[in-house]
């Protein structure tokens, strides 16, 4: 058997061992759950016959129906609870203990029952029932008494409805023969009472009645019960107790049966769980003892073969497991290194004679590496001094184009200035005429001033002469007219004043169209000048441009003589580089030469080496 095998049932026997403790644990668990369930519907029950018992309690307290409808409902559950329990449980002894608590309820629920039957027929109000009737019969006969007037009869009848009371009160039986006494001595006083004998019959009959149904209502309550151990409220109490009794008991059964389902559950598990470690450690120690046996052989076999260097020594490969494979495996290995061990000897011999003809190789070699690398030397030297010339070359000819380049952009920045200066010398001689133009303008619209001079003049003439002739008229009028005579000198004054502004303006527009002709004399002149400098801009202008197309003819022939020389530096730069690269070349075929003299020389002490150590082993 494999050791795999024996490792996969010691991993099943563990598997079942947790298995079957989880199994336990599970079952366990379901148990306690399921009694905890049944101990909760119990104690459930237990707090229904206790609210049963407060109801019954409250009900003969206030004789109301709805405390024996809340003690139906609370019988309705204990009934439906335990019947559920019957169903649930297994256990025979759980089973049993529910018929006699079931039995212990159905008791106590039919003594209430009875209880209530009997408070019914008592009367629950002093209307109903045996109560409402004797209420009936004494209300008859206190009021034929109250009707006769009979004072004596009536203190007797309160004397009797004394006895009622004190019985409803204390429900003691002698009140009973107190009231049976006073019934005698009733009726031995209505004989002597004098009334008619129809009514004194009357009254017989009528109290005959109230003691019957006297007598009647107190056995009823003695079929109840006086006391609270008598009769009905005996039993009550007895079955009430007895029902609460038999649910304590089967709690506490079901709590034992629980503790005693898990013991049995627990013992179990652990009878397995004993046996199953019993098995797991045999079978531990049996592939331990195995293994480790295989394993102490293999150990012997390696040191043997590792302290005597034999290759030809084989491990025992017999048997089945993996152990056996490994020493199999071990034989084969063995096998190839003994191979190999043979085959590298007499590679070793090839190595050492192929070793010698590279190492002599290698040294022609690295001489003539090192005869190229002189003789490239000289030529990178030569090389390397051209390349310096033509850069120098290179570097002028770049100049000039730069200095062509900026004398040609200065000329066209001279060529630019001198086509905005035409260009504005003719728009100055535009605006120019435009100026004139509007000078002229200017003087004809002093020319229209002055003529309107010349009318208000004539205005302030005919103003002053009629402010006169109104001055006259106010001296003529005498003390009437001096009104007038201030307004005529007034307007007068205003005539003569604007005669003299009228001068003033004269004037001024007279220096003005004189000023004005002058200006446009000026306007004309500058004008001309300008046309003649714009004549004057325009020849700079086609000079320049001359000058513009030779520089371009230069700037093209330095640029074409640059791009050459460069490129002849380009192609010069390029055969240093790979001269120098040759250079390099040869440097590293001269150390490698002479790094293959040196690998060659390591290779012969490597194979000289390894055939010392390959001869430590015994191969045939």
């Amino acid at each position: 058997m494999t050791i795999r095998n024996r490792l996969l049932i010691q991993l099943v026997v563990g598997a079942a061992l947790m298995t079957m403790l989880l199994v336990v644990a599970i079952v366990v668990d379901r148990s306690s759950q399921q009694y905890s369930r049944l101990s909760a519907s119990v104690l459930k029950d237990m707090f229904e016959i206790e609210s049963m018992a407060y109801n019954v309690s409250q009900f003969e307290r206030v004789k109301d129906l709805q405390y024996i409808e809340s003690f139906n409902s609370n019988r309705d559950r204990v009934e439906k609870t335990l019947t559920k329990l019957s169903d649930d449980v297994t256990s025979d002894a759980i089973r049993q203990q529910l018929q006699v608590t079931q039995q212990a309820v159905s008791d106590y629920v039919n003594i209430v029952n009875q209880l209530v039957e009997l408070r019914q027929q008592i009367g629950l109000t002093p209307k109903t029932g045996l109560y409402g009737a004797l209420r009936s019969a004494v209300h008859e006969v206190e009021t034929l008494l109250y009707a006769q007037n009979s004072y004596q009869l009536i203190a007797q009848m309160l004397q009797l409805r004394r006895a009622e009371k004190d019985f409803m009160l204390r429900y003691d039986i002698k009140y009973l023969g107190k009231f049976n006494k006073g019934v005698e001595t009733l009726n031995a006083s209505i004989g002597d009472s004098g009334l008619p004998s129809s009514t004194q019959d009357q009254l017989r009959n009528l109290l005959t009645t109230y003691s019957q149904r006297f007598t009647t209502l107190v056995e009823a309550e003695e079929r109840i019960g006086l006391t609270p151990n008598a009769a009905l409220r005996g039993q009550l109490q007895q079955t009430q107790s007895e029902a609460l009794t038999k649910i304590a008991e089967l709690n506490e059964l079901i709590a034992d049966t629980s503790a005693e389902v898990r013991s049995q559950y627990l013992t179990f598990a652990a009878v397995v769980v004993i046996l199953l470690t019993i098995a797991l450690t045999a079978l531990a120690l049996w592939t331990s003892r195995s293994i480790t046996s295989k394993v102490n052989a293999l150990q012997r076999y390696m040191q043997e073969v590792i302290s005597s260097k034999d290759l030809t020594l084989r491990a025992d490969a017999n048997g089945k497991d993996e152990l056996a494979m490994i020493s199999a495996g071990i034989n084969q290995l063995l096998a190839m290194f003994q191979e190999l061990a043979e085959q590298v000897s007499k590679s070793s011999a090839i190595l050492d004679d192929a070793v010698g003809r590279l190492s002599t190789q290698a040294s022609s070699t690295h001489d003539g590496a090192i005869r190229q690398l002189e003789e490239t030397e000289h030529v990178a030297t030569a090389t390397t001094q051209m390349g310096q010339t033509q850069g120098e070359i290179a570097r002028n000819t770049e100049s000039a184009v730069t200095h062509v380049d900026s004398t040609y952009a200065e000329a066209e920045r001279g060529t630019t200035e001198v086509d905005n200066s035409i260009s504005h010398i003719s728009a100055l001689s535009e605006k120019l005429n435009q100026t004139t133009a509007q000078v002229q303008e200017l003087a004809e619209q002093g020319n229209t001033i002055g003529s309107m001079l010349d009318v208000i003049r004539g205005i302030a003439e005919q103003t002053n002469l009629l402010a006169l002739n109104a001055a006259i008229e106010a001296a003529r009028a005498g003390e009437l007219g001096r009104g007038f005579s201030v307004v005529a000198d007034e307007v007068r004054s205003l005539a003569n004043r604007t005669q003299e502004s009228t001068e003033e303006i004269a004037a001024i527009i007279k220096n003005l169209q004189d000023s004005t002709g002058t200006i446009a004399e000026m306007m004309g002149e500058c004008k001309q000048s300008g046309e003649v400098s714009a004549e004057l801009a325009s020849g700079v202008g086609d000079a320049l441009h001359s000058i513009l197309q030779s520089m371009s003819g230069i700037v093209d022939m330095n640029t074409q003589i640059a791009t050459a020389t460069e490129q002849q530096s380009l192609v010069s730069a390029e055969v240093t580089r790979n001269i120098q690269r040759i250079r390099d070349i040869a440097e590293s075929t001269s150390t490698e030469s002479e790094q293959s003299v040196a690998v060659a020389q390591e290779v012969n002490e490597q194979s000289e080496n390894l055939r010392q150590q390959v001869s430590q082993f015994k191969v045939n």
